[in-house]
């Protein structure tokens, strides 16, 4: 692709889902799995390193090992290419086995993801998960058909998207994110999807799709 066409695609978020094996939750304890896991942990990384990096060359141009994809000391992950494609934001997450990568061509944004099965407890999630501010402005929300669930992903997702995870005043999040878009889709039953993306005179888009990752062949 080449970088006029790369240019068309201003104004659009691209967000990528696959599945990745094993579960991050699944643990096993023998002692074949101890010593196997460095080793998987590794492979995993690679795949998911290679897998990136196509994405990003296939959607904004150049080739796969002129892109460059490495974390800041939050772990937001960060794209660097080795000529001068437009600035390209990204954004992560994950939920068991399911992997999401974002791409947005110089918009800042956020993304986030989580299973949602609606806590047994409500009232107990909510004490346990959110400020009393929030629970204050929390109302607003739920009183437009927006589940607990759909509340704290959407609060990740703009978390991200200001750069600072979790790590910040979140008592007044509702009222700061004013301005901000926020788009919540179901990708898979049982999977809430959360997008956050900074107000921005373009119109953007949001695209999902499920993915096949790479695969990268390793000598053990």
């Amino acid at each position: 692709m080449t970088l006029i066409e790369a240019t068309e695609l201003t104004g659009t978020t691209h967000i990528w889902l696959w599945d990745t094996w094993p579960p991050s939750d699944c643990r096993r304890h023998d002692s074949m799995a101890r010593r196997e896991q460095p080793f998987t942990q590794a492979h995993a990384a690679a795949d998911k390193l290679a897998t990136r990096r196509r994405l990003l060359a296939e959607t904004f141009g150049g080739d796969v090992y002129e892109w460059n994809v490495s974390s800041d000391r939050r772990g937001r992950p960060l794209a660097a290419s080795a000529k001068q494609w437009p600035r390209v934001c990204l954004s992560a997450a994950r939920t068991g086995n399911v992997e999401v990568f974002a791409a947005s061509d110089g918009v800042e944004f956020g993304v986030d993801i989580e299973t949602s099965d609606h806590p047994k407890d409500r009232l107990q999630f909510v004490a346990s998960c959110f400020s009393r501010g929030e629970q204050r402005s929390l109302g607003h929300l739920l009183r437009r058909d927006v589940s607990v669930i759909e509340a704290w992903t959407m609060r990740e997702a703009f978390g991200k998207g200001l750069g600072v995870g979790l790590d910040f005043p979140g008592d007044r999040w509702f009222d700061d994110a004013a301005g901000w878009r926020f788009d919540v889709s179901s990708p898979r039953p049982g999977l809430c999807l959360a997008t956050a993306t900074a107000p921005t005179a373009r119109r953007i888009e949001v695209e999902t799709k499920w993915i096949q990752p790479d695969t990268i062949e390793t000598n053990r």
